[in-house]
């Protein structure tokens, strides 16, 4: 297994800003420029999520935003 000497993740807030700009609709340079992360760093976010948010795809649940399971696909 490779090593993440020197890479740090990115917080729980941050991602959470990321899905949250991305189901807005922004673009990835929008959010990194908006977040302060590299556009990559936007896509490894979102890859799971099938790399694009629409708001029609949140799908709230009347709870704070936990991460990634807060989004579903529809």
């Amino acid at each position: 297994m490779p090593s993440r000497a020197g890479k740090k993740s990115l917080s729980l807030e941050v991602r959470q800003q990321v899905m949250r700009l991305a189901a807005k609709g922004c673009t990835y340079r929008q959010i990194a420029g908006q977040v302060s992360v590299s556009q990559g760093s936007v896509g490894n976010v979102l890859r799971p999520l099938g790399g694009v948010i629409r708001s029609d795809m949140l799908n709230p649940t009347g709870k704070r935003l936990t991460g990634a399971s807060d989004f579903s696909r529809v």
